[in-house]
């Protein structure tokens, strides 16, 4: 069975049919994807950054944490999220400005200070 319950086109005059609607089931696929991120919070966002890190999909979750900050740029959870993947990057120096940001807005944070805590001896060795 093929989408509305018809069999697949086999002759060449059903093939540009077919074409179309496998378009236009593209086109909303896409638009409802789309309609999907615009309704996102930044808390999704962070989710959503959060899992893409954990299969080390990090250049998705870049995209997802620079929306968590452009939805919440008072989002402490977007900023470490963000310096961690900056950090991924071997980005150092953006890093530790997003890890510092994150513990200015939420001063208890315990990743972000952890990860804090080393990066002056890892600047100093890719410095040398």
């Amino acid at each position: 069975m093929w989408m509305t319950g018809t069999t697949i086109p086999t002759t060449r005059s059903e093939r540009p049919q077919r074409a179309r609607r496998i378009l236009l089931l593209a086109v909303f696929l896409g638009s409802t994807l789309a309609a999907a991120r615009a309704d996102e919070t930044a808390a999704e966002a962070c989710r959503r950054g959060e899992r893409l890190l954990q299969v080390e999909r990090v250049a998705e979750a870049r995209g997802a944490f620079e929306r968590a900050v452009e939805l919440d740029p008072l989002s402490g959870r977007a900023r470490y999220g963000l310096g961690v993947v900056r950090l991924r990057e071997g980005r150092l120096e953006e890093s530790r400005t997003e890890l510092q940001r994150a513990v200015e807005i939420d001063p208890r944070h315990q990743r972000a200070l952890r990860k804090l805590v080393p990066c002056p001896e890892i600047l100093a060795q890719k410095l040398k």
